[in-house]
This record gives C-alpha cells, sequence and structure tokens, in this order.
C-alpha cells in the first residue's frame, strides 16, 4: 500500500505537551508500505525515509479504557529501554540502533488500520491496530538508514543509489542447546517441523537446522544457508529496495532472483550462483566487527561453557533415532566478534535445564507481573536468576537479522567493516543490523512449556505414522 502525495509537511514534529520525549508523526502525505506482521506488531516501511514503523496490536473485541492503553504505553516504553540498555550492550552497538518513540493520532490510526485490511493475512484479522503510540527503527532492507528521529547516523557508510540494494533476512533461532535439555535426536527447531506439517503450518519439513548455521564449520554453516534457500519457511527472505523479492510465499523462482542480485544472465551457472550467494553471506556473518563493548557485568556472557561435543543425547520415548538424521550437536568456535556469535552468546545466557526454570517460573508467576523482570536488568548490581537468564535467552532465540548489500565502485578497503567482496571480486558496502529483539514477557515459558509437549507428541505421532 503506497501512500503518495507531495511531502511538504515534516514527518515528525515534537508535540507540546508530551512529559517524555516522544515524537509527534503524521504519514499524511508520505509514500508507506505495508511490510509485514506476526502476533504482537504489525510493520509498515517508509521507504523514502528509509525507516520502518512497529505497531502493537490488540484484539478487536479489547476494552481500550485509559489504564489498559497506560498498559500497552508502558511495556512499549519499557522495551525501547530494554533495547537501549541491555540488548545493545549485549549485542553491539555496531548491529542496533535503538528505536525512537513516537505518537500517531487515534484518527489516523483508525485510518491506516482500515487501509490495511485487503493487505493482511485472513488469519492475523482477529487483532488491528488501535494504539497510538508506535516505535520508528532504520530499516535494516535499505542501506543505510538516511534519517532516524534523534540519532546521528552520519557515522554509516554513504549509499550509491546508481546500484540496488539487495538484503538478506535470517531468523537463525536456536543454535544451542544446554546439555541437560538433550532429551532427543533433534534439536527444538527440527522438532518443532513435526508440528508445523501436523497442524498444517508447512507443506513440506525444513531442510534448515540452526545447529549448523552456528557450528563454526564452514562446510555446515554453507549447507544451511543453502537449505534456507531451498527451504525458506519464515526463516529467511531476500528484498530488493526495500521490496521482498523471495521467501517462503514468493512467486519469484530463485534463479532468478540469485541473477538479479549478481547482475548475471547464465542459467547454466546456476549451480555457481548459488555457492557465490553462499559464500558472500557466510562471509558477512562471520565478519568481525570493532563494536564498542559496554557489557554490564552482570549480564555476562564470557564464564558460560564452551561446549565441544558430538551428538550422544538419548532418544525420546517411541521416537526412533533412525526415522530421522539426528542433529549434529557438535561445534567449534565462531570469530569472537561475528554477528552469530554476538547472537549466540547471549543464547548460551541460560545455564540451567527448562524443568528447573518451569518450577521457578510456577512459584514466581503470581507474584511477579510479565515484565517486572526488565526493570530488574536495569539494576546492575542485581545478579540474574535462572528465570531471567532464560528470558534473556529466549529474546535470542526470536532476533532478526538483516545483511544489506549494495555493489560499490569505490576501492575495496581491507580494514574496513563495512565492506566485503565476493568470490568473483565484486566489492559490497555492508550492514549488518538485528531486529526483533523485544522482552520475552514471562509467561512465554508457561507456553514453551505447552510448546514442548506439543513438539513431542507431534514427533511421537510422525514416528508412529512412518511405522
Amino acid at each position: 500500500m503506497d501512500c503518495s502525495k507531495s511531502q511538504s509537511s515534516p514527518l515528525w514534529n515534537v508535540r507540546n505537551g508530551e512529559s517524555e520525549d516522544i515524537t509527534y508523526l503524521s504519514l499524511k502525505n508520505f509514500v508507506w508500505r505495508y511490510r509485514g506482521e506476526g502476533n504482537a506488531n504489525l510493520v509498515i516501511a517508509l521507504p523514502r525515509e528509509k525507516i520502518i514503523l512497529r505497531m502493537q496490536k490488540c484484539d478487536y473485541n479489547a476494552i481500550l479504557d485509559p489504564n489498559t492503553v497506560q498498559d500497552w504505553e508502558i511495556k512499549l516504553k519499557k522495551s525501547v529501554v530494554f533495547y537501549k540498555k541491555v540488548m545493545v550492550p549485549l549485542l553491539g552497538t555496531e548491529f542496533i540502533l535503538p528505536p525512537d518513540l513516537a505518537r500517531i493520532s487515534e484518527d489516523e490510526i483508525r485510518d491506516i488500520d482500515r487501509l490495511l485490511l485487503k493487505l493482511r493475512p485472513t488469519f492475523r484479522l482477529s487483532k488491528g491496530l488501535r494504539l497510538g503510540l508506535v516505535t520508528v527503527q532504520p530499516d535494516y532492507t535499505l542501506l543505510p538508514p538516511r534519517v532516524f528521529l534523534n540519532h546521528n547516523s552520519s557515522y554509516l557508510p554513504q549509499n550509491n543509489e546508481e546500484f540496488s540494494t539487495f538484503c538478506v533476512e535470517i531468523k537463525p533461532k536456536q543454535g544451542w542447546v544446554p546439555l541437560s535439555d538433550r532429551h532427543h535426536p533433534k534439536c527444538t527447531f527440527c522438532l518443532k517441523q513435526y508440528l508445523k506439517l501436523q497442524k498444517k503450518r508447512a507443506s513440506s519439513k525444513s531442510k534448515y537446522c540452526p545447529l549448523d548455521l552456528f557450528s563454526g564449520d564452514r562446510p555446515r554453516m554453507r549447507q544451511a544457508l543453502e537449505s534456507l534457500l531451498e527451504t525458506p519457511q519464515n526463516n529467511l527472505k531476500i528484498f530488493h529496495n526495500g521490496n521482498i523479492l523471495y521467501g517462503e510465499e514468493s512467486s519469484t523462482g530463485l534463479n532468478e532472483v540469485l541473477e538479479m542480485f549478481f547482475g548475471v544472465k547464465d542459467q547454466a551457472n546456476t549451480r555457481n550462483v548459488v555457492d557465490r550467494w553462499c559464500h558472500l553471506v557466510l562471509d558477512a556473518l562471520t565478519r568481525e566487527f570493532d563494536s564498542e563493548e559496554c557489557l554490564p557485568p552482570v549480564i555476562c556472557t564470557d564464564n558460560v561453557d564452551k561446549i565441544l561435543i558430538s551428538s550422544t543425547c538419548s532418544s525420546l520415548g517411541s521416537i526412533q533415532r533412525n526415522a530421522d538424521q539426528p542433529c549434529d550437536w557438535s561445534s567449534l568456535p565462531l570469530p569472537p566478534k561475528c554477528i552469530l556469535q554476538r547472537v549466540l552468546s547471549v543464547q548460551k545466557l541460560q545455564t540451567s535445564d527448562f524443568k528447573s526454570i518451569y518450577s521457578q517460573y510456577k512459584e514466581q508467576s503470581e507474584l511477579r507481573d510479565n515484565y517486572s523482570y526488565v526493570d530488574e536488568l536495569f539494576c546492575l548490581n542485581n545478579h540474574l536468576d535462572d528465570v531471567q537468564r532464560y528470558l534473556l535467552s529466549a529474546t535470542a532465540k526470536d532476533c532478526s537479522v538483516f545483511i544489506a548489500f549494495q555493489r560499490t565502485k569505490n576501492t575495496f578497503n581491507e580494514n574496513s567493516s563495512t565492506h566485503i567482496r565476493d568470490i568473483e571480486g565484486i566489492c559490497y558496502q555492508l550492514n549488518i543490523g538485528i531486529s526483533d529483539i523485544d522482552p520475552k514477557p514471562l509467561s512465554c515459558i508457561g507456553k514453551h512449556h505447552k510448546r514442548g509437549q506439543e513438539l513431542i507428541a507431534a514427533a511421537r505421532q510422525h514416528d508412529i505414522s512412518d511405522n
């Protein structure tokens, strides 16, 4: 959906009377497009400004009295502080430009919601846009953000409008499982494939395994990327100038996408183009960035065990080892300052088995609200408990990594982390961003427990049907 008019009025202004640093925003007279949505948020993009708006969704039947609206807004404000004070130090300033808060009028929110109805998936229509407080973030599918409210983006490389920008979005998922939770031959992601088939959320199993991508073994990591190309599900998308080009529901074929990506027209060398793409993306994922580190002492990942083991997990009930190939649990060290290692280090904050964490959750769920732990994280003298560690780990397991490439005529700078060269010698400007790192609610532990039981049941049913 484009809302295109001449841009005669400013996109945002500070609203008088706001007690906090919140910007008044209007999309009237500006081009905007529906980008997508999940269960909790809907995203629209402003391509000319190179920003996105993440907008909270709520049930159309919900009663939004002033107290309820205030609770929603407190949650969102807390999420912004969580980005800045917790996730930026953990993941690195190089990869995250924290969101800003902005407010859209109630009338305009209603207009936007109405315009979006025909663009949204039918199964998502029980929720919609009813809340005016939103977050404004850089559009990581483009290189680089041109403007971003209160932030100075001058440190970012300047883009060359002569060349297209291609972006690879990967939802890498859970790349590590604590030893005490390895009760079955498959990792959580691969086990979930049985449930997706059972509930008809997928027509076939994904060939991707997160353990391969995070393994530190280049052949396995490369195979993981090729598997994402072959079975992207919702774990891989490729964008062209901010517009989705390839993904689970894309009508554009992979050959055509990769030919556009590299500007080649030789379909006889499809294998070579796939290899070239996998090599380039893998180099970006393992590139080390000199991000300024400022880890709070209570949120330290240095003491997490570095486990190098082979697959020795026990079978799960009636699930047969020979029913499907087990996941490979072995690993090698990743480059310490690359994006994958950053994400993995936060995932490894979980140091206790899930059974113990769930037991603690049941004891605490009546005493703590969903996001009280976030306030506790801001007090640097507090030692992280098992529940806090698990919730931080869960955030990292659901993040999205955006890798934007733009071909450049400039001389390749070997010492610059923002330049990269593919195996054909073509130079690109590079930008990597992390998104979808909102704090998880305490209640997600209960949901994960229920999901775990469903995964086991689906896997057992799959084994029974195959025998």
